[in-house]
């Protein structure tokens, strides 16, 4: 069974590309997905990384300033 996920939503795509970046130099797996629909209908692009990493994301997101519209856990 693979590990969970989590998604973090935006409010711009700005916002996402940036985290995407942030997480890639920090070595943290994760990939631009569309948003779900049922999450957020703020911002087209959402952010899938590893569940077991969402503080490390947070902390990182919260650092730069990058606002998220939400995190989910995906079951």
């Amino acid at each position: 069974m693979p590990d969970p996920s989590s998604v973090a939503t935006f409010f711009t795509t700005h916002a996402a590309l940036r985290a995407e970046k942030l997480l890639q130099t920090a070595d943290i797996p994760g990939k631009l997905i569309p948003t779900p629909r049922h999450l957020s209908a703020d911002c087209t692009l959402a952010l899938e990384f590893p569940s077991a990493l969402q503080d490390r994301v947070r902390e990182i997101l919260d650092r730069h300033a990058v606002e998220t519209s939400g995190m989910y856990c995906l079951e």
